[in-house]
């Protein structure tokens, strides 16, 4: 049991029942050796700050504090080519690789009562073949009603709204 403050060179935190927990009742801080630090305050986390200004804020260098931000996720980092393939916030599938294999982002809401959720658009990248080691992907863009995926931007530059397909010019519109 340790009551008060103090620092730690290690501090060691196990479980003996299913009871146990370790509570911060204003802030807590862990820092690596290397100055890395994991601040947890007011129900807001900091990954990389001590400031977060969302519910999770992952920070690396230096911390944005002024201007817009998310009240959810703030990922603040080094700008990055789009040529390099390196990105400041990556998602990605684990399925085995294949055709239409890809991460996904999904915007949506409540759509009826105060707990009923549901995506209502997504944006996906993913492969466009099933060859191994190959790494030639699509985006897309993607609408609840009627036929899901709306728009695809193809690794060759070629649009299609409409169609999956885009592979009679760079823009191809069908109608539904």
């Amino acid at each position: 049991d340790v009551n008060g403050s103090g620092n730690f060179d290690s501090l060691y935190v196990q479980a003996t029942s299913t009871t146990s927990s370790l509570i911060a009742t204003s802030t807590l801080e862990v820092r690596g050796a290397s100055g890395s630090t994991l601040w947890v305050e007011d129900g807001m986390v900091g990954i990389g700050t001590t400031v977060p200004r969302a519910t999770l804020d992952v920070v690396s260098g230096t911390a944005n504090i002024n201007g817009d931000v998310a009240k959810q996720l703030q990922v603040t980092g080094p700008n990055l080519s789009s040529d390099t393939w390196t990105s400041n916030v990556a998602i990605q599938s684990n399925t085995a690789q294949g055709a239409e294999i890809g991460g996904t982002l999904s915007f949506g809401g409540l759509y009826q009562a105060a707990t009923d959720a549901a995506n209502f658009a997504t944006i996906k990248g993913g492969k466009e073949n099933a060859t191994n080691a190959n790494t030639l992907g699509y985006l897309s863009f993607s609408t609840r009603g009627g036929t899901a995926e709306k728009m695809r931007i193809t690794s060759g530059g070629n649009v299609g709204i409409g169609t999956t397909n885009p592979n009679k010019g760079r823009l191809v519109i069908e109608e539904a």
